[in-house]
Formats: structure tokens, C-alpha cells, sequence
């Protein structure tokens, strides 16, 4: 279906044609489009808190990326860019701000490449992306958490998956298991629990290289990190940040790799601020 601008701030949901599938999305608000791509393990629900403080002053936009949540399921042959070409033309909208986690960092500037003109400005949090410096590489006791959530994927117990996803990401790969609890953990546990359902590229938990195709985007474009996120991630963004000529890299303290979603308010300030000035 072509989708019809949101007039106010309440979310509306939608499921939108992408070549022989649907993306189901959520929207809010008027004026400049922002999008929203999730990471791996989680689906657009990731979002709720950004959409709701934003959708005063922009339209913003998340969906389950296809094989995602409550999107079709992921063929041989799908592309996520052209997806999000199709998220673009049934709003009709000429271009957007891209705000990813993770993974989708992968797509938005896959996209950003692809499709210059349709691309803003990016704002890419705790970026998953591949092509890593051997120094950035995970070291130590963080190596053999990263060995033992592959052990756990190659024996198929994704309840103990589930739980070493969580410490990794939520909690942080060197804090104590539980730090972040509550609703936050318990929704972070679902959408881990639902991906892995649904397989999502999972099954290789390599990421794919973006490191130096970065280097030829020429959009804007903002790095957010948590300090409690992989040391090597956070590498990987601060190198990221230095290759692009129009870049800014932010680091939050006390945080993970789920900025958005352990401290939304802290979070949704400095969105705000970086979105602003693209």
C-alpha cells in the first residue's frame, strides 16, 4: 500500500508492498522524513522511544526490516536497499535522514552510496560494519564471549544464545550480568527471541565489510556510541568517524550498545541535536 502521512505525534501501523513481500512500519508526525533501521537482534520496536520524542517536530519512520518482526521473510534474492527505496516511494518522499543501529548501519550506507540524493544525513549507532584494523579486533575475555555466543548459535540453544546476546549488548560485554533490567530487558529478550525464530542472517555472525566503503559517502553523517559497548566497536566507529570529511563521533557513558533503548531520554537529546544539524 502507499502510505499516507502521519498528522500527529500517536504512531500509526502499516504494511507497505516491497517488491513480492510487505515491511510492516510504524509512523508519526509531519515535516522532515527520518527513518529508522534496527539492528540484528532486535525489530523496529527498538524505536518506540525516539519515535514518540521526535514525531513533534519531524515525520519518523521505523520498520521491520524483511525478515524482521512482523515483515515477510528474507529471500535468496532480496536486497534491504531496495527495501528501503520502497519505504521511500510509498511515502513519497525525494529523500531522508537515516538513523541505524548495528547491522542497519550496513544499510544505510549501502544506501547512501547507492542512492546519494535520497540520503540526508546519516546518524549511525554503535555501527556493526566488518573490515576492522587487526587492532580493533575483540581481545581477551571479550573474544571468548563473541566464541561462546557462536557455540551457542552452532548448537542451536538459542535460550542460552538469547542470554549471552543480552549480556553482550544490553548489559555490556564487560559488566555484570543484569546490569539493565526491568521493561528494557525484557523487551530487548523478546525481540532477541523473535529474531532468532526467524533466522535473519544469523546463522553467520560475520559482518560483512562497510569500514572503507564509508569512505565514499559524502552525506553528513554522526557516530554515537555507548562506552560500555565492545572497546572494539567503539574503535571501529572512532576510525569510521576520521574517514568521512563531514563526520562527528559522540560517545555516551554509562551505556552499552543499546543507547537508545537504556537511556532514551539522554539518548533522544542528543538525536535531536545531531539531526538538527544536517
Amino acid at each position: 500500500m502507499r502510505a499516507k502521512r502521519a498528522a500527529g505525534a500517536a504512531l500509526s501501523h502499516v504494511a507497505m508492498r516491497a517488491g513480492r513481500g510487505t515491511l510492516a512500519a510504524s509512523m508519526a508526525g509531519q515535516g522532515r522524513l527520518v527513518i529508522f533501521l534496527h539492528g540484528a537482534v532486535c525489530d523496529r520496536r527498538m524505536w518506540w522511544a525516539q519515535l514518540g520524542a521526535l514525531a513533534g517536530r519531524y515525520q519518523v519512520v521505523a520498520y521491520d526490516r524483511r525478515g524482521y518482526g512482523e515483515s515477510s521473510p528474507a529471500g535468496p534474492s532480496h536486497a534491504h536497499v531496495k527495501d528501503l527505496e520502497a519505504i521511500l516511494d510509498a511515502l513519497d518522499a525525494d529523500s531522508a535522514i537515516l538513523v541505524a543501529s548495528g547491522e542497519g548501519c550496513r544499510v544505510a550506507i549501502d544506501h547512501a552510496g547507492a542512492h546519494p540524493g535520497r540520503v540526508e544525513g546519516l546518524v549511525l549507532v554503535s555501527p556493526v560494519t566488518g573490515g576492522l584494523p587487526p587492532e580493533t579486533s575483540p581481545q581477551g575475555a571479550l573474544q571468548r564471549l563473541v566464541d561462546e555466543m557462536e557455540l551457542a548459535r552452532r548448537a542451536g540453544d538459542m535460550a542460552w544464545l538469547n542470554r549471552l546476546m543480552t549480556r553482550a549488548f544490553l548489559d555490556g560485554p564487560a559488566q555484570a550480568e543484569g546490569r539493565v533490567g526491568g521493561n528494557t530487558r525484557v523487551l530487548f529478550q523478546d525481540m532477541v527471541a523473535m529474531a532468532l525464530r526467524r533466522s535473519n542472517g544469523l546463522q553467520d555472525m560475520a559482518a560483512p565489510d562497510r569500514y572503507r566503503r564509508f569512505a565514499g559517502v559524502s552525506q553528513p553523517a554522526a557516530f554515537v556510541c555507548g562506552a560500555l559497548d565492545f572497546p572494539h566497536a567503539i574503535a571501529r566507529a572512532r576510525e569510521m568517524a576520521a574517514l568521512g570529511r563531514r563526520s562527528h563521533f559522540s560517545l555516551m557513558r554509562g551505556v552499552a550498545h543499546m543507547p537508545g533503548l537504556e537511556a532514551p531520554g539522554r539518548f533522544n537529546t542528543l538525536l535531536k541535536r545531531l539531526i538538527g544539524s544536517m
